[in-house]
Parts: structure tokens; sequence; C-alpha cells
């Protein structure tokens, strides 16, 4: 099923009584009966009030409670981080006297520098260095330039979330299809 993520930080846990099971959570509005599952795997769908009345480890009923309380807000996990980090940067360039977009915006830039450094690398490009940094390492590099954007994006507005979606649809190829 699309848009499922596990919960964390609780590790997929394995019941030496049992099978091994792992919570999952997304947003969905389907029938579950329309659901189809493998041999042997069971999925039971809770909405978030009886998830809390159920005896859940306490770890996973404490991040239960944040995330209703992020998605209640309209934040999933990854924009909760994106908070996280802006509040440290903010807290960090206060002493600086310094504009977090403004920092920001250079920080993209330099992130930019190292996926370009990176994919040299892979591509055995530059012939002093070698082959040298792993698909893996320029994956890193890309999410660090995206990261740096989030934390800007978040700097401009109290709802990157639904800006980002709103710019996402219309990348959407219906719309980008001249003949569509």
């Amino acid at each position: 099923m699309p848009g499922l993520r596990p919960f964390h930080p609780v590790p997929a846990e394995t019941d030496l009584r049992g099978p091994r099971r792992r919570a999952v959570h997304a947003r969905v509005d389907v029938d579950p009966a329309e659901l189809v599952l493998g041999e042997g795997q069971e999925l039971r769908l809770v909405p978030f009030a009886e998830a809390q009345r159920m005896k859940p480890p306490p770890a996973l009923k404490g991040y239960l409670r944040q995330l209703e309380a992020r998605l209640t807000a309209g934040r999933t996990p990854e924009w909760a981080v994106v908070d996280d980090i802006h509040r440290h940067i903010s807290a960090h360039r206060a002493g600086l006297g310094l504009s977090l977009l403004h920092l920001q915006v250079v920080k993209i830039q330099e992130e930019a520098g190292e996926v370009a450094e990176a994919l040299l690398g892979v591509l055995g490009a530059n012939p002093r260095k070698g082959v040298s940094p792993t698909v893996a390492d320029l994956q890193g590099e890309l999410c660090d330039v995206i990261t740096a954007a989030m934390v800007a994006l978040r700097d401009t507005t109290a709802d990157p979330g639904t800006v980002l979606a709103e710019h996402l649809a219309r990348w959407q190829p219906s719309r980008l299809d001249p003949e569509g």
C-alpha cells in the first residue's frame, strides 16, 4: 500500500511465541475489504483513538501520541524533523545576527557543490581523484540539498508541507503533457 511508513523509533519486534510483526502508519481512505494480502499476512486498520486504548509497548504508545499531534497539525514525521532542524539552526544563527533564510540559501549552494563533487567521483571524471564516492554517497548529498531547501522553505512559511504539495501538484504529468 503506498504511503506506509514504519513507526519510528520503534524497531520491528520478534515475539518468540508468535510471528514477526511490524507497526506501520499511513493516512488511508480505503475499504479494508479491497486490500489484498499475501499468504500468512494480516492487516488491521486501527484508528488512533482505538490504538491508544490497546496495550502497545510504551515507546509505540508515545509515538502514537506524537504522530497524532503531528498529523492533526498537518505535519508528517519528515516535516516534524525539518521543524526540529529549523529550531536548532534558528537558535544558532540568532547568535550570529544573520538571517536563517540567507544562511540556508548559501547552505543549499554548498550542498549542491558536494553533489557535483560526488557525481564526478561516481563517474570517475576527476582523473586526479579517480572513482571515489559511491552512489549511496551521491544519494546522501542529494538528501542534504533537499533537507537544506526544506529548512529554507520552512523559514518562509509556517506550513511548508502545503506550499510544497501545491507546487508539486503543478508537476503532474497530465498538466505537463502539451497534448493532454
